[in-house]
């Protein structure tokens, strides 16, 4: 069974997965750079954060760059069904380090980061991703026309519209899942 990605869906993907990325690089105050161990973290905290001070800022076209690029790989990675993973432990992986280059970004990703694109016939379409050592997931499924479902937790595409129905009639924290509707 195969999903028809059409140009207009595989935009909307290219759009989420650059605006999440555009957030993992303008971190306040810092982007993270704790790999979780007690023992060690500050000092490699602190040779992180020096090693951030030095780099520049990110441009505000960043994000539509970023976006304009990841539609380029996400047409090539669509066959009828897509996985994509981008990732940063100390340094990005080959994504994300790819990424960097064709948008000539010059500052570095926060640490311990992780974001996983989905897109199948029987689960539908997802961006999942966690930033930083032990961070929670973030959930956002695509809803065709509508927006992105953003929740704490993964949520069945048959429990879809009983949330859907929750968020509208604000019976569901927001902290836990809301919509977030395309822009263009």
């Amino acid at each position: 069974m195969t999903m028809e990605l059409t140009d207009m869906t595989l935009q909307h993907i290219a759009d989420r997965v650059a605006l999440i990325l555009g957030e993992w690089l303008n971190v306040s105050p810092a982007r993270k750079v704790d790999n979780g161990d007690p023992a060690h973290g500050g000092m490699t905290m602190l040779l992180g954060m020096m090693a951030q001070a030095k780099e520049p800022a990110p441009t505000p076209d960043i994000v539509p760059r970023m976006s304009a690029h990841l539609l380029n790989v996400l047409r090539a990675a669509a066959q009828g069904s897509i996985y994509l993973s981008l990732r940063c432990d100390y340094g990005p992986d080959r994504t994300l380090a790819d990424l960097s280059e064709a948008c000539d970004i010059k500052t570095s990703w926060p640490w311990k980061t992780t974001m996983t694109v989905t897109a199948y016939a029987d689960t539908g379409i997802s961006v999942r991703y966690s930033q930083g050592y032990r961070a929670p997931w973030v959930y956002h499924q695509y809803l065709p026309g509508e927006g992105w479902l953003v929740s704490a937790c993964s949520i069945d595409r048959l429990l879809v519209p009983t949330v859907r129905a929750a968020i509208k009639a604000g019976t569901i924290d927001p902290e836990i899942a809301k919509l977030d509707p395309f822009t263009c």
